[in-house]
């Protein structure tokens, strides 16, 4: 309320106490005149006068008693209308300095952009990252009352700095000693490390966290080129998204934890990939994907619907302990030499249509349930399944699994048993 208002009101609500005291004194003068008017000796005007007296006395009081209710009235519209216009200020104020915070926010991001586009300067690239992961964890102070909106302007930060895994990477064939890294290579490799330690920090939780600051976030490396990439025990319940990424050797995905839906289609992995232990939400899918040699789903525990249509796995390929939801396919699937199912648990409806497995394959003590589907598999030697007959027995009360085609199921040799535990 304005002070206009106030005065506005003070105007009419101040002629009352003296609208009361005309009142009372036309009362008096009512009373005195009716008193003279009614007798007939002086006697009375003289009784008539204190009484009139008394009357404008009274008045007084009253008109006394209305100006005092009236200024307390007053005082506390005004100290309301004080506290009010306060209150009022401190929003502005509180609004402008959000507003030019905000816009301190933004202009940060559209500079860092500009650094990070300069796309032969890896020191300033890699400053830019720094700066942009930093202004991602402002905008979550920022918007410490609206966690939705701080995902959002934290979400943007990321993809850009998820872009800057995108530039081909040269790594030189340790075989071929011709076969070595320019100096710019050599940059280019240390900047992409630093970028996913970056990344990967923050969805790896703290001592004293189930997630990291940037879990629930969607991941998206399609598309990238990645090289010895750490994402050990790191938590992802967005999306993560890795279609068409380049993993160079030594990727590490153990103890990993996707939440929702995990693409790695028509990714390629290097040697000594694993995902030991790693935890899969529902429709995972490594479609199209391939794996060369050493790689390893050990304990691993997938959800239903995970796709494996088409993948390539080289030699050394390990689910030993691993369990796969329902409705797992590996249509299509390569795998390499030395493939281990070893007490793999697997779910209803798995599939192995058009399968090739190469030299020594086992599913030794694996789990199976129902519709397990070899049909049209083919085999380069033998598929050992220990414990054949028990698991045929284990079967038949369910539908038992379709061999065609060459697959079937065959009792690991007894030498071929003592020799494995040997080893």
């Amino acid at each position: 309320m304005s002070k206009a208002a106030n005065n506005e009101n003070t105007e009419k609500t101040w002629p009352l106490w003296q609208i009361s005291a005309i009142i009372m004194a036309i009362a008096a003068i009512v009373i005195f005149v009716l008193v003279c008017y009614f007798s007939k000796n002086t006697d009375a005007i003289e009784l008539a006068q204190p009484a009139a007296t008394i009357v404008t006395g009274a008045a007084i009081v009253l008109a006394a008693w209305i100006a005092f209710t009236t200024g307390n009235r007053n005082r506390k519209q005004e100290a309301e209308i004080a506290e009010t216009t306060r209150k009022q200020e401190a929003e502005i104020a509180e609004t402008t300095r959000k507003q030019e915070a905000e816009r301190d926010l933004r202009d940060r991001f559209f500079k860092i952009t500009e650094t990070l586009s300069e796309s032969d300067n890896y020191v300033k690239r890699e400053a830019g990252v720094y700066a942009l992961a930093a202004l991602a964890d402002d905008w979550e102070v920022f918007h410490d009352a609206n966690p939705d909106a701080a995902k959002r302007e934290q979400q943007t930060c990321l993809n850009v700095i998820g872009n800057q895994l995108r530039d081909p990477l040269k790594v030189p064939d340790p075989a071929d000693k011709t076969d070595t890294q320019s100096q710019e290579d050599l940059l280019l490799l240390t900047f992409k490390h630093r970028v996913q330690e970056i990344i990967m920090e923050r969805f790896k939780p703290s001592v004293d966290k189930k997630t990291g600051r940037w879990s629930s976030l969607d991941l998206d490396l399609s598309n990238c080129h990645l090289h010895e990439i750490d994402a050990v025990k790191a938590v992802f319940r967005g999306n993560a998204k890795c279609d068409g990424a380049t993993f160079g050797n030594d990727a590490t995905f153990d103890g990993a934890t996707f939440g929702n839906d995990a693409t790695f289609d028509g990714a390629t992995f290097g040697n000594n990939t694993t995902f030991d232990g790693a935890t899969f939400g529902n429709n995972t899918t490594f479609n199209n994907a391939k794996f060369d040699n050493d790689t390893s789903f050990d304990g691993a525990k997938f959800g239903n619907n995970t796709g494996f249509f088409n993948a390539t796995f080289g030699n050394n390929t390990g689910f030993d302990n691993a369990k796969l939801g329902d409705n797992t396919t590996f249509i299509g699937a390569t795998f390499g030499n030395n493939t281990g199912f070893f007490d793999a648990t697997l779910g209803d409806n798995t599939t192995f249509i058009r399968a090739t497995f190469g030299n020594n394959t086992s599913f030794d003590d694996a789990t199976f349930g129902k519709n397990i589907f070899f049909i049209g598999a083919t085999r380069y030697g033998d598929i050992f399944f220990e414990n054949a007959e028990k698991i045929e027995r284990s079967l038949s009360q369910k539908q038992p699994i379709s061999f065609i085609n060459q697959i079937k199921l065959i009792p690991r040799p007894k030498d071929a048993t003592e020799q494995s535990s040997k080893d």
